[in-house]
């Protein structure tokens, strides 16, 4: 009678402890975006709608990439080029971020299309540091 209870108890605790890893990622990735969009956010204010725009479609091709899903990334990220461009001189180093951020999401979205199966992109399961 002792033994299922306690081979119970130690998945319990198994489990518990897995998702405190996973919740630990999580934060981590989420400061690690937080600093990130920083300097975007203080370019807004002087750009308007198209730096938003950009930084939103960013984020979906990011998100799509996550999902595994290299036709939507492409996508997201077209259109985020096509707002990058549309960014005025005055947001300078903002409109260069967003442009090294599309760069190097060309390049993971090209290194998950070449992979074999296409459900993992590179550098893992997408939870690490791009």
């Amino acid at each position: 009678m002792k033994a299922p209870v306690v081979v119970l108890l130690l998945i319990f605790v198994a489990l518990a402890g897995a998702n405190w890893l996973q919740l630990q990622q999580v934060r981590h990735d989420l400061a690690r975006l937080e600093r990130a969009i920083a300097p975007v956010s203080a370019a807004d204010a002087r750009v308007g709608d198209p730096m938003s725009a950009a930084t939103r479609a960013l984020g979906r091709a990011h998100q799509a990439l996550a999902d595994a899903d290299p036709a939507a990334a492409r996508r997201a990220l077209a259109e985020a080029r096509q707002h990058i461009d549309k960014v005025s001189e005055r947001a300078g180093p903002a409109a260069k971020w967003l442009r090294e951020q599309a760069t190097d999401l060309g390049r993971q979205i090209g290194g998950l299309a070449q992979q074999p199966d296409g459900l993992h992109p590179p550098g893992g399961a997408g939870h690490g540091e791009r």
